[in-house]
């Protein structure tokens, strides 16, 4: 008996399941996915209007489109369609025939055209540079990604102004040019050909951005961040471009790598402005390596953050422009660099952690509270300015700094404090700059001061150059304040003073200027 109870039951559930199935399929072929093609024949360009589809009949609103093809049957004039109702899942809108027009999909009362599937494309067909502007919402709702599939032959333009809501991920493929105008929620963006250009601060999405093949651009137009890792595949170029005259940031809030080639490119379009790249990431390792244009800067705001590996290659930084560090904290600097722009430290610690990791010609500039650690290690450098600080020892290891240009502590008035054991050794090429003002007392200094060990040494060398702030007088001047201890040898090959001044140069424990003569003052004639 229990035997058959169970076979009966089990015959019920097959029944069960076959009526279920039935229901299934039904709602499937009512839901099926269809193919339809907009002709724009309409008196108007609302979605929902029958007129305006091939054969005038519009998709019923229970039936998603399952590709969603613009055709320029009419003219090569510019096609907006209205979106006057929601809850569309194209599995491709497409381009189908040969010719330029520009299409744009407009949102009435906040429609929004909703992708579901693995993946949902917008894609060129044929030959095109036909461009398709979104100012309507899309909403993913499958869990895949979106793809703009440009032309590869022709190029042309797939352009997503709206806003992209959900989880999923941008796939742009295919030559030309992809333009991100509204305020994404991209899990990722994967630039695989040709050209991304952001027009919106968050169109990049929540999420990393990478590229898949070598030569792709990302171009902005406006601040842009990128909220997690940029992961490069292979060398990518970066730059501005309609961006006027603005001053553009990118911020790559995490990290950088692998070991590609990112190359910034000059202005494009109506730049004029300066790109700057801003490295936040804390505790991250840069690996990409850079190649500046004179109108962009690498900035390094991260505390504790790597700027490369280890290797001389890893992370290096080459070309004509700048790097700025701007951190709470410390920045160590691992790779061999080469670019030519200068390197100013504002805020926090740069480190060195090997030797001249910096460029041997290239400027460095240590801002009031900023640090350039020397750390132990040997450094030439072109220029040296500054009223910060230059910290030359890392535990027992007493660095050296070479400076073959121009030394000129304080930027117009101020110290240049020398910390720790080490030893400051101005080249036979390089130019000490003082200026000096007895009335005000504004007169730049280098201090050498120690926490604990020895002091410093400090090696003459080149030219000593005395700038007149207005005030100069009669007296004695410290230009080099040492340490107890510290070592001074060498001397300047000529010491340059204002015209109709005399002086002597003494170099016994510190380096002091003694003015002894100054030019005859004019004659003042009152008149009564």
């Amino acid at each position: 008996m229990k035997k058959k109870h169970i076979e009966v039951i089990s015959g019920r559930w097959i029944i069960m399941l076959a009526i279920a199935m039935a229901f299934i399929w039904s709602t499937t072929n009512v839901m099926a996915l269809t193919d339809d093609t907009w002709t724009g024949a309409g008196a108007d360009n609302l979605f929902s209007n029958p007129a305006n589809w091939y054969g005038g009949v519009a998709p019923p609103a229970d039936v998603h489109l399952h590709v969603l093809s613009l055709s320029n049957y009419a003219s090569d004039e510019p096609q907006i369609i209205e979106l006057d109702r929601d809850d569309y899942a194209p599995y491709y809108i497409k381009i189908t025939a040969t010719g330029n027009r520009d299409f744009t999909i407009n949102s009435i009362d906040g429609n929004k055209i909703g992708i579901a599937g693995p993946s949902s494309t917008v894609y060129q067909y044929p030959a095109h540079s036909t461009k398709v502007t979104f100012n309507c919402e899309i909403e993913e709702n499958g869990g895949g990604y979106f793809k703009m599939e440009r032309n590869s032959t022709a190029g042309g333009i797939v352009s997503y102004m709206g806003g992209y809501d959900g989880d999923g991920n941008l796939l742009a493929v295919g030559a030309g040019e992809s333009e991100l105008g509204g305020s994404n929620s991209f899990a990722w963006v994967y630039n695989y050909d040709g050209e991304i250009v952001v027009k919106h601060p968050h169109a990049l999405g929540v999420g990393l951005y990478g590229n898949k093949t070598a030569g792709t651009t990302l171009s902005l137009s406006t601040n842009a961040t990128i909220y997690g890792d940029v992961v490069l595949s292979a060398a990518m170029n970066l730059g501005l471009k309609d961006s006027g005259t603005n001053d553009v940031t990118l911020t790559c809030n995490v990290r950088v790598y692998p070991l590609h080639m990112i190359t910034v490119q000059t202005n494009a379009g109506t730049s004029t402005g300066h790109l700057t790249i801003r490295l936040p990431g804390a505790t991250s390792t840069h690996q990409a390596q850079w190649n500046l244009t004179t109108n962009s800067t690498v900035a390094f705001t991260g505390s504790g953050s790597h700027w490369g590996a280890g290797a001389d290659n890893d992370g290096s930084i080459g070309g004509s422009g700048s790097v700025l560090i701007d951190s709470v904290g410390t920045v160590y600097c691992d790779p061999t660099n080469s670019y030519t722009g200068g390197t100013t430290i504002e805020n926090g610690i740069l480190l060195i952690t090997g030797d001249n990791r910096l460029p041997l010609t290239g400027d460095i500039v240590v801002e009031s509270g900023a640090t350039f650690g020397v750390g132990g290690k040997s450094q030439t450098v072109g220029g040296l300015s500054g009223n910060g600080t230059v910290s030359m020892q890392q535990a027992a290891n007493f660095g050296v700094l070479t400076v073959n240009g121009t030394m000129e502590p304080g930027m117009s008035a101020g110290t240049l404090t020398i910390l720790n054991n080490g030893e400051l050794v101005l080249g036979a090429s390089s130019t000490s700059l003082f200026e000096l003002d007895s009335i005000s007392g504004t007169n730049d200094k280098v201090a050498f001061t120690v926490v604990g060990g020895t002091a410093g040494d400090l090696t003459l060398g080149g030219t000593l150059q005395i700038e007149n702030l207005g005030g100069l007088e009669v007296g004695s001047y410290t230009l080099f304040d040492l340490y107890t201890g510290g070592v001074i040898s060498g001397s300047y090959s000529s010491i340059n003073l204002p015209s109709g001044y005399s002086g002597i140069l003494t170099t016994s424990g510190d380096v002091v200027l003694e003015i002894t003569a100054v030019p005859p003052k004019g004659t003042i004639i009152i008149i009564h």
